[in-house]
C-alpha cells in the first residue's frame, strides 16, 4: 500500500525522464561561437581603424610641421636675399647715378666681382648681354690666367641702382636661384 500511495502521490516520477535533441544543442552553441567571433571581429576592425586614423593624422601633423618649416625657411631666404640686395645698393652708393644704366651694370659688375673675388686679379672687361625689366646678365673677364678668368653675374636694379644678385655665375642658375632671386623665365633652369 505504501508502495501505491508513493507512485499515486508523486506521479511526475513514474514518467521517464524526456531525451533531450543533441542536435539542437550543437546547432545552439554553434550559434553562440558564431556571435561570440562576429562581435570579436566588429571589435578588432573598430580598433584597427582607431589605430590607422591616429596614424593618418599624426602623419598629417608631421606633413603641417614640415610644410611650416619650409614655409619659414623660404620666408627668411627671401628676407635675406632682399637685405643682401638692400645693403649691396647703399654700399655702391650715388657714385654711379649719372651713368647710363649699360654703364652702371658694367661698373657694378666691375667693382663687386673685383670685392668678392679677389683671386681672379682685375676685371679687364665686362659685357652686358641682356636686360629685361629690372635684371640685368653680364660677362667679364679678368687678369687672372686660371680658369675661372671669367664669367657670367646677374644684376637686380633696386631703388634705382644695379645690385649683383650672383656673382661669379660659370653655368645658367639653377631653378631655385632664378626663383629665389625673381630672374626673369628663360634665365635659368
Amino acid at each position: 500500500m505504501q508502495e501505491e500511495m508513493k507512485h499515486e502521490a508523486m506521479p511526475e516520477h513514474n514518467d521517464p525522464m524526456p531525451k533531450k535533441d543533441a542536435g539542437k544543442m550543437i546547432w545552439m552553441i554553434v550559434a553562440i561561437v558564431a556571435i561570440l567571433a562576429l562581435i570579436g571581429s566588429i571589435g578588432y576592425g573598430y580598433m584597427s581603424m582607431k589605430n590607422l586614423n591616429k596614424k593618418i593624422s599624426d602623419q598629417q601633423a608631421q606633413i603641417n610641421n614640415l610644410s611650416n618649416t619650409k614655409k619659414t625657411l623660404e620666408d627668411a631666404a627671401s628676407a635675406a636675399a632682399t637685405a643682401a640686395t638692400d645693403a649691396a645698393a647703399k654700399a655702391v652708393g650715388n657714385a654711379i647715378s649719372n651713368q647710363t644704366d649699360n654703364q652702371q651694370i658694367q661698373t657694378v659688375t666691375k667693382n663687386t666681382i673685383e670685392a668678392q673675388v679677389t683671386q681672379q686679379g682685375k676685371i679687364t672687361s665686362v659685357t652686358v648681354t641682356k636686360t629685361e625689366g629690372n635684371f640685368a646678365a653680364a660677362n667679364y673677364t679678368s687678369s687672372s690666367t686660371d680658369l675661372s678668368s671669367s664669367g657670367q653675374a646677374f644684376l637686380k636694379k633696386v631703388n634705382g641702382q644695379w645690385v649683383v644678385i650672383l656673382p661669379g655665375v660659370q653655368a645658367v642658375p639653377s631653378a631655385s636661384e632664378g626663383k629665389l632671386y625673381g630672374l626673369p623665365t628663360g634665365w635659368y633652369q
